[in-house]
């Protein structure tokens, strides 16, 4: 059994990594040679593979982590929310290389993910928990109705607040949704821009800790993905320890007509030192569309607006 990224060593190189994964399966040196290529090749860390996993943006590690756990063959595979980091063509990789784990080679793949479409398209029974237990277990259709189902009974709007403080080593106190003018508020226009607060508690300096969002509609389709990694230096690593108070902004015209909801995520690539804070969907809005013709009629994925001018004209 293998989950993806488990016996990474940070101060070890990727190349490091992978002998010593090989070695905890089990395996020969002579059997994980022989995967060596096919792993880098997959994973398209090839110019780092010599360097300390530690200095791989968040992205080369989750690829190279799942490139190590698919190839080395273990009986069990599991894959806990590996789709979360990484681009589209890294995404459609790792879900095809699933596929041929459970279906070509016959071994078994444990997903465990809030994508709805990716967990419809790999899985073929699903099972859902709630705060530590089993809520369903069944045909995977089944099971993601059950999983919208209870959603839509969680209080999920437009403030976040924790009802119980814990002795995490970092958590969310506080999120909320509000318009450029502070107001806090439910609903949007496309032409205004939607601001994300969050507050955070930190205890003790977590290296490389960093956050990760998505804005969802209500059947987990992902119309926005960012980390904190996306503009360096990454803002939260190594957090003050305290009380941290951040801003995001979702801006006009990029979200269509519809229901979204916001999901949070805190990790580290040392997340095994520390106990962070994962609080999933948190917060939900709704964008409408009153100012244009086409309006709620409108079916792309944004409210971007192409505007005709008169070019050349003679």
């Amino acid at each position: 059994m293998l989950e993806v990224g488990t016996g990474f060593h940070p101060e070890l190189t990727g190349r490091e990594n992978i002998f010593l994964n090989g070695a905890i399966l089990g395996m020969t040196r002579q059997e994980i040679k022989s995967k060596f290529d096919e792993i880098v090749d997959f994973a398209g860390v090839e110019r780092y593979i010599d360097t300390p996993v530690k200095r791989y943006s968040s992205g080369m590690y989750v690829r190279l982590a799942f490139g190590v756990a698919a190839h080395l063959e273990p009986e069990i595979l599991i894959v806990d929310e590996v789709l979360a980091v990484g681009d589209a063509e890294f995404q459609k990789k790792a879900l095809g290389k699933m596929k041929d784990v459970s279906t070509k080679d016959g071994r078994t793949v444990l997903f465990v993910s809030h994508n709805m479409s990716a967990i419809k398209n790999l899985c073929t029974k699903g099972t859902v928990l709630s705060s530590g237990g089993l809520t369903f277990l069944g045909d995977v259709s089944d099971a993601i109705a059950a999983y919208q189902n209870h959603y839509e009974k969680r209080d999920i709007g437009t403030t976040f607040r924790k009802e119980c403080i814990t002795d995490n080593d970092m958590e969310l106190l506080e999120a909320e949704i509000f318009d450029n003018a502070g107001k806090v508020k439910s609903e949007y226009s496309i032409s205004e821009d939607i601001c994300l607060r969050v507050l955070i508690n930190c205890k003790n300096r977590i290296p490389n800790l960093y956050g990760y969002i998505t804005v969802k509609n209500m059947h987990d389709e992902v119309y926005i993905e960012s980390d904190t990694y996306d503009f360096l230096p990454n803002v939260l690593d190594n957090m003050n320890i305290g009380i941290n108070e951040y801003k995001l902004q979702i801006n006009k015209y990029v979200l269509p007509v519809g229901k979204y909801k916001v999901y949070f995520n805190f990790t580290s690539h040392f997340a095994n030192r520390f106990n962070i804070e994962n609080p999933g969907d948190i917060l939900s809005f709704q964008i409408t569309d009153m100012e244009t013709r086409r309006g709620f009629n409108r079916k792309s994925y944004t409210s971007q607006l192409l505007k005709w001018e008169i070019y050349n004209a003679k």
